[in-house]
């Protein structure tokens, strides 16, 4: 009995990666923290500074141009990809991977949407510069979403082009930091929002490469 679950133990960890699983650990800790202290404390004074510190050292120009890293990261923009994404993955019948990525991309939206941002009931900064943007704002469900679309993308595009792997991962990091700064920039969100965005996104990430990976046979693994 003993033996057999720590085979199960080692093949789940072969299919999270290491890497992604030390990762995960590191940061769960501290977004458990924070979430703690956003039910506390809502609002840090911080949090206040910086936005208007953003607005200061940012020139409008370059804000416009940064603005639209917000309206890419949409969830509509997002739709459409996943969209194209799915029938990319039918076409080429990998069907694991497009199975995958529709969970990834809905349970995600629907645990955001419909189960933190209403239990954290956190509102939005003031002076919005994006008026369309209403409800809750904790966690911030752009970065949450995008992380797990646009890396668990960069994940299969990588295992297919190896040696591209350090520029795709790179590129899909630079543009989720550009998101989550114009998410800033234009005061749809808190710092904390995005920071927490990403933790949540990166979680779940994980699991669902764990999901497509455990489930796979080894010689189609990811």
């Amino acid at each position: 009995m003993k033996f057999k679950l720590n085979t199960w133990l080692n093949s789940l960890v072969a299919a999270t990666g290491r890497v992604r699983l030390y990762i995960c650990l590191i940061i769960i800790v501290p977004l458990i923290l924070l979430c703690q202290e956003i039910q506390k404390t809502k609002v840090f004074a911080g949090e206040v500074n910086f936005l208007q510190w953003l607005h200061q050292v940012i020139h409008p120009i370059a804000g416009a141009v940064l603005s639209v890293f917000y309206f890419v990261g949409d969830t509509h923009f997002a739709a459409l990809v996943v969209v194209i994404s799915l029938g990319v993955l039918c076409w080429k019948r990998y069907w694991r991977q497009a199975t995958t990525l529709g969970f990834a991309t809905l349970s995600v939206l629907l645990l955001v949407d419909e189960v933190l941002k209403p239990f954290f009931a956190r509102r939005r900064p003031p002076e919005r510069l994006d008026k369309s943007a209403g409800g809750y704002s904790f966690p911030s469900g752009h970065a949450t979403g995008n992380v797990v679309l646009y890396f668990y993308l960069a994940y299969l595009l990588a295992a297919r082009y190896p040696k591209l792997s350090i520029y795709i991962y790179g590129a899909t990091t630079l543009f989720l930091i550009l998101m989550g700064l114009s998410s800033m920039y234009l005061r749809v969100h808190w710092p904390s929002d995005i920071v927490a965005g990403y933790a949540f996104g990166y979680i779940w990430l994980t699991i669902c490469l764990a999901i497509l990976n455990f489930s796979g046979p080894k010689e189609k693994k990811y």
